[in-house]
């Protein structure tokens, strides 16, 4: 072979492998993976997020905790009903609900006459 064949064949062989390696996508570099859109609730560490919502996930957390300081009957939607729910609040004793039950289902008449001062068991009426 001539030398230009030679000088040919080389520049080829280069122009070729330099083709392939645009072809082939480049190799990754390892960089730490920024999550946008999960939380620390969700087992993504801080670090991991974007700083606007590391700020975001602060605020909520301080938002949550300042919630927490007030009591359970702040965040009931609705008045107990049951005996059950009554009792594990420990509103009411047990009998204190059943005589609650007892009065609330006695018609008008006899609810009047049940809580006067004569039906109590303490009150003697005067002699004449």
């Amino acid at each position: 072979m001539s030398p230009k064949t030679v000088v040919a064949v080389e520049r080829a062989r280069l122009l070729e492998a330099s083709m392939s390696r645009r072809d082939d996508p480049p190799a990754p570099v390892p960089e730490p993976q920024v999550i946008t859109n999960a939380g620390v609730d969700e087992g993504v560490p801080p670090e991991l997020l974007q700083p606007e919502n590391r700020q975001h996930l602060a605020d909520r957390t301080h938002q949550e905790a300042s919630q927490e300081v007030g009591t359970k009957r702040d965040r009931e939607t609705h008045a107990p009903r049951t005996q059950d729910q009554l009792l594990a609040l420990r509103y009411w004793t047990r009998d204190e609900y059943r005589e609650h039950l007892r009065q609330s289902r006695m018609p008008a008449q006899a609810l009047r006459s049940a809580t006067s001062v004569r039906s109590c068991s303490w009150w003697t009426p005067a002699s004449p």
